[in-house]
């Protein structure tokens, strides 16, 4: 035998729960448990938004694949959000503990579902556990200042340790790439289209971070072995529950081509690589049903051009949270102080909290700051700290919306993670 909680979610929607019986079977790579009865004696179970509880002893069947749900002996129906499994070792069990989940968001009412299970613990998948209809901008996403400096020309361009595709295993889903187009001359290679002879390279305000944007293109480096692009491809293809939402800057150019060819040689890349499929490009907030499996694009600076991408542009005041496009923004990474970028950053945190259902502000957090008397690391060693501090007094349950640092730790991005998987 084998020691279980099952853990619902009933959806927060009139109606939504039920004094009907719920039972489960879990099925497992070593076969079938018998069915269940979820009951807490003394305890109105599955009530509207609640979340339920129940530890189980059934038969060891491996690794939980899927499980079983059924809605029984009449009763009103019920409107499941979601179901996780968590598994316990014992002295005679030979899988690894672990929790599973799965969304449903969806009504049972006198039938029986079977849903797939996914590991709900894992960071490359979190997002699978988040129903559908969910807005991207109505998540605690961890994001990344300045991504790809893992490789810089000296310590003040660096702003990350992890490479593009280790920040996304670590739960990543926000990436802030600088981008300058980079061009060859048409006479180069004559046989290729013009589009790919153009590729972009990652800077850091003026200098250049060693790496290329895209691999395909044949403007690039073959020797090198970090291109985001792909690592982005790649990452989604092996997770499709999950996206990635991308701001594109132009960071630097060295003639007026250069920065006139930026737009359209953004959207020549993107074609190339499939856009309906792997891209969204589209100006409104979508929902994860429309994210999942493809890349979001930003639109910083309107360097890709209006009317392309999610429309993220303000004022490089510096000063402030910004109110602008539906956003709530903190980027004061200039302060001289760590006293006051840790109250911007807390003003806006605490605006997040407080946001209520069905409002399409946006916020986002910077917590990255480097106003030249120290390096982003030497900043990030403050401030993420006090971040992850603010998270824990906060408590469980509670919305931040995007927050952006530099050298972000684990435990602080399984934080922003964990504290969104409660609320919802």
């Amino acid at each position: 035998m084998r020691n279980y909680f099952i853990e619902v979610k009933t959806a927060d929607e009139s109606d939504a729960g039920t004094n009907a019986n719920i039972r489960i079977r879990i099925i497992g790579a070593n076969g079938t448990t018998s069915q269940a009865l979820l009951d807490t004696s003394g305890h109105d179970d599955f009530e509207r938004n609640c979340r339920d509880v129940y530890p189980l002893s059934l038969e060891d069947v491996g690794a939980p694949q899927a499980i079983e749900v059924a809605h029984t002996d009449g009763g009103s129906a019920w409107k499941l959000s979601w179901i996780k499994v968590s598994a316990e070792n014992t002295s005679n069990t030979t899988s690894n503990a672990g929790t599973w989940g799965a969304q449903y968001n969806d009504w049972l009412n006198g039938q029986t579902v079977q849903l797939t299970l996914a590991p709900a613990n894992s960071q490359q998948t979190w997002l699978s556990l988040i129903p559908d209809s969910t807005p991207v901008h109505d998540l605690n996403i961890p994001g990344t200042h300045d991504s790809a400096t893992f490789k810089p020309a000296h310590a003040y361009d660096q702003c990350q340790t992890l490479t593009i595709r280790q920040q996304l295993d670590l739960g990543i889903r926000f990436l802030d790439l600088r981008l300058r187009c980079f061009i060859n001359p048409s006479a180069a290679n004559p046989i290729l289209p013009a589009a790919q002879r153009e590729n972009f390279t990652i800077y850091h305000s003026s200098n250049w971070q060693n790496l290329y944007f895209d691999a395909d293109s044949w403007v690039n480096d073959k020797n090198m072995s970090n291109f985001p692009l792909q690592d982005c491809l790649a990452f989604l293809q092996a997770f499709p529950s999950e996206t990635i939402l991308i701001s594109i800057k132009q960071e630097h150019y060295d003639n007026s081509t250069e920065q006139s060819r930026f737009a359209q040689a953004f959207k020549d890349l993107i074609a190339r690589h499939d856009n309906g499929k792997n891209f969204y490009t589209g100006t409104q907030v979508p929902t994860l049903e429309d994210a999942r499996g493809r890349i979001v694009i930003i639109n910083r600076d309107q360097s890709i051009g209006s009317g392309y991408g999610i429309d993220w542009s303000w004022p490089d005041a510096d000063r402030g949270i910004q109110q602008i496009n539906g956003l709530y923004i903190e980027d004061n990474y200039m302060d001289t102080t760590t006293s006051a970028k840790e109250g911007n950053i807390k003003q806006n945190l605490q605006q997040a909290n407080a946001k209520q259902a069905g409002q399409t502000t946006w916020f986002g957090t910077f917590t990255s700051c480097a106003p030249g008397n120290a390096s982003p690391y030497a900043w990030a060693n403050t401030i993420n700290p006090y971040v992850e501090s603010y998270i824990d007094g906060v408590g469980t349950g509670a919305f931040y919306g995007t927050v952006i640092m530099d050298y972000p730790p684990k435990s602080l991005v399984d934080k922003l993670v964990e504290r969104y998987m409660v609320a919802f």
